[in-house]
């Protein structure tokens, strides 16, 4: 891969994470901010190492229908090979976070947990 100053800002660790050391947004995910067409435009990273790994994500995972999870459960990693495109549901149900609100969603009496838009899945 080329050196550039995208990848330049890629370390891997002992597990095979690409670690991501510039800009973590607040949730953990990694951003880069370049120009495209003389415009400023900013990328998720782990979705840009995709991209330049495998090609251009389906349009269909642009549209919300698909997700990258990240198989290592690191958001800053940015390694291809730790990224998987799934449905919400199952990238939700994969989280950590996710099977513990499930079980304070059924705690509270709820049939099923909801994300931070409100929707639930059962």
């Amino acid at each position: 891969m080329p050196k550039h100053g995208f990848w330049n800002k890629i370390i891997e660790i002992a597990s095979g994470c690409w670690i991501w050391r510039g800009k973590l947004l607040d949730n953990g995910y990694a951003q880069f901010n370049t120009i495209v067409s003389g415009a400023p435009k900013k990328f998720l990273v782990h979705r840009y190492a995709f991209e330049a790994y495998y090609g251009e994500l389906p349009r269909w995972e642009k549209n919300g229908d698909l997700e990258l999870d990240h198989l290592c459960r690191n958001r800053s990693c940015v390694n291809p090979l730790h990224l998987q495109l799934v449905s919400r549901k199952e990238n939700l149900e994969r989280s950590p976070l996710w099977r513990e609100n499930s079980i304070l969603a059924m705690r509270a009496g709820q049939s099923s947990p909801r994300d931070k838009a409100g929707r639930h899945y059962s």
